[in-house]
């Protein structure tokens, strides 16, 4: 069992557009009626030249991402999540060199229990 304030860590590579790489840590923070609070940092990290990248795109992007969740604890499923991600890096697009900064929310609520 997962006591509060015990954490965990997870790394996930994948495709996002272009391969994105993520390094997150969980935090359970709190449980009340079976719904568990878990906060979430971490930071990702994306290699527009990679294959699978853009197309006559080269440059990297990073930035970090932090959040809180609400668990279901009898299903695991996710009942609300609100996570903000600040990236920003250098791309190359036909000639051209820039730097980029992108800040964002995401946020999920399942208007219905899962289940």
């Amino acid at each position: 069992p997962v006591s509060i304030g015990d954490s965990w860590t997870m790394s996930v590579s994948g495709m996002a557009g272009m391969p994105i790489d993520v390094d997150r840590t969980y935090r359970l923070k709190g449980r009340s009626g079976g719904v568990a609070t878990v906060s979430v940092e971490g930071e990702l990290a994306m290699d527009m030249g990679a294959k699978g990248g853009m197309p006559g795109a080269s440059g990297e992007l990073s930035g970090d991402l932090k959040g809180t969740m609400q668990i279901d604890e009898a299903t695991g499923c996710i009942l609300e999540s609100r996570i903000d991600q600040d990236v920003g890096g250098t791309i190359s697009v036909m000639r051209e060199t820039g730097k980029i900064r992108a800040k964002g929310t995401t946020t999920h609520t399942f208007l219905e229990k899962p289940y």
